[in-house]
C-alpha cells in the first residue's frame, strides 16, 4: 500500500470537505411588538408596550450580549422571554417556541433577566409594603384569612404559616 497516495487522497477528502458550505438552520424570530395590539400584549406578557420599552432601556447595558453575533437576541426579545415566563410559568421549551429559540437558550435568557430586575427591585419598592400591620388587618377583615398581607393571582403570601390543626386551611393548592 502506498502511504503518500493515501496521504494525498485524505488531503484532498479534507480540502473538499472544508470547502463545502453548510447552510445553518436559522431560526425566524417574532416580534411582539408588531404582532400584537397593546391588549394582546398585556394579555401575554402583563405589561404595556411602554413599561416593557422603559425595563429595556433600564437594564440594556445589562443584558446586551456579550458576543456580538449575528444571530444573537437583542435585549428586547430577551426580556420578553423572561416576561411571557412570568406571565404564563409554562415550560420554557413553549416559552422559547414563542419567539423560536431553544429550551436552553430560554433558561438562561431568563435567569439573566430575573437577575437584572430583582436587582431593580429595591429602587421600585411600592410604600403599601411597609404597612404590614393594616394589611394583615385588611386581609382578616375582609376574608377571615390571619397574616396575610398581599396575593398575587389569587395566591395567598403569608408572614407565616398558621401552623396547628388549621394550617392546612391556608396552603395554597394548583
Amino acid at each position: 500500500m502506498n502511504t503518500s497516495n493515501s496521504s494525498e487522497s485524505n488531503l484532498e477528502v479534507l480540502k473538499f470537505i472544508s470547502s463545502v458550505s453548510v447552510p445553518r438552520n436559522l431560526r425566524h424570530r417574532k416580534k411582539p411588538f408588531e404582532m400584537s395590539t397593546d391588549e394582546e400584549f398585556q394579555l401575554r406578557y402583563r405589561f404595556v408596550k411602554n413599561t416593557v420599552i422603559h425595563l429595556s432601556d433600564t437594564i440594556s447595558s445589562d443584558l446586551a450580549p456579550i458576543m456580538h453575533r449575528k444571530y444573537t437576541l437583542s435585549v428586547l426579545e430577551q426580556i420578553f422571554l423572561g416576561l411571557r415566563f412570568y406571565a404564563t410559568g409554562i415550560f420554557q421549551i413553549v416559552i422559547g417556541d414563542d419567539i423560536n429559540v431553544y429550551k436552553t437558550t430560554t433558561s438562561r435568557v431568563v435567569y439573566k433577566v430575573s437577575k437584572e430586575i430583582a436587582k431593580l427591585a429595591r429602587s421600585y419598592k411600592s410604600n403599601k409594603c411597609c404597612r404590614p400591620k393594616r394589611k394583615k388587618a385588611q386581609f382578616f377583615d375582609i376574608a377571615g384569612i390571619p397574616n396575610v398581607i398581599d396575593c398575587v393571582d389569587g395566591s395567598h403570601i403569608p408572614i407565616q404559616s398558621p401552623g396547628g390543626e388549621q394550617a392546612e386551611l391556608f396552603r395554597n393548592t394548583l
